[in-house]
């Protein structure tokens, strides 16, 4: 059995991130296969929340440093941590 790919949780301040979170991911998604894809959670947090939201996007996207690396660097991302 192969072992699980990992999955992603984005933590983000600015709501502003998300689309180019949803365009990064579907970047990578183009001509990949199935391996190597896991979950991706975002964790809003804003002043006008109840504290950390978590949403657990519907579809799994090809994930590995090189994404995390990626999408690290959009302004608006806090932390992209590994589960």
């Amino acid at each position: 059995a192969d072992a699980a790919a990992m999955g992603l949780r984005i933590f983000v301040n600015d709501e502003m991130a998300v689309d180019s979170i949803a365009t990064r991911l579907a970047e990578v998604s183009k001509g990949a296969g199935p391996r190597g894809r896991g979950p991706v959670h975002l964790v809003l947090t804003h002043p006008e929340l109840p504290g950390e939201v978590e949403i657990a996007l519907k579809e799994e996207y090809p994930l590995n440093p090189q994404v995390k690396g990626a999408l690290k660097h959009i302004q608006g991302v806090q932390l992209v941590e590994e589960f």
